[in-house]
């Protein structure tokens, strides 16, 4: 998976954005991106880049709790600046679009 991280990624947000339409909204940078062009949208591909980092840097600090309380309040504190709050959070259905 790592070796595809990215396309990995914008396919994840892809099927986000088609089955839950709402959530693209959370991102301003992606409200003006038709959905057909989406995929190809340097924008989203930035996105995905920054996703998977962040995926990564949780993976990696999974065995130590200090280190991952630590990713953790890092990675909150980068979405408080955007104005990014516990309601945003899509985790369950992340995990669902995974599953599919």
């Amino acid at each position: 998976m790592e070796q595809q991280a990215i396309p990995n990624a914008l396919n994840i947000l892809i099927r986000l954005f088609s089955d839950y339409p709402n959530y693209k909204n959370i991102w301003p940078q992606f409200r003006a991106i038709p959905d057909s062009a989406l995929m190809y949208a340097p924008e989203l591909r930035r996105h995905a880049q920054v996703y998977m980092t962040g995926l990564r840097t949780i993976i990696d600090a999974m065995d130590d709790d200090a280190k991952l309380t630590a990713s953790l309040k890092r990675i909150a504190k980068a979405h408080i600046k955007w104005n990014i709050h516990k309601s945003h959070l899509m985790v369950e259905v992340v995990i669902m679009v995974l599953s599919t």
